[in-house]
């Protein structure tokens, strides 16, 4: 590498790395919310939530503060509070 483009490469690296993206989906090319990470949007459709059974819900290794499944033995919507869904 020469030293003419090494600054170049550094100044690349420097921006990837402050970057902050934020995530839309949508059909209209909105922007997201600034609030946002994720900013879904539709006039006609939903957002499906990963299925599983509870037996599939209780070997989760690990899961995080939150996680939210929707359970297909109680067909209902279960989260994960730290210590118990």
């Amino acid at each position: 590498m020469t030293m003419k483009k090494l600054p170049i490469l550094l100044l690349f690296v420097v921006i990837i790395f402050n970057i902050r993206a934020q995530v839309s989906i949508n059909t209209d090319q909105s922007l997201p919310d600034s609030s946002a990470m994720l900013d879904i949007q539709s006039g006609n459709r939903g957002l499906l939530i990963p299925r599983i059974s509870t037996d599939a819900r209780n070997v989760l290794p690990s899961p995080a503060n939150g996680l939210l499944i929707y359970n297909t033995t109680t067909d209902r919507f279960n989260y994960f509070d730290g210590n118990f869904w």
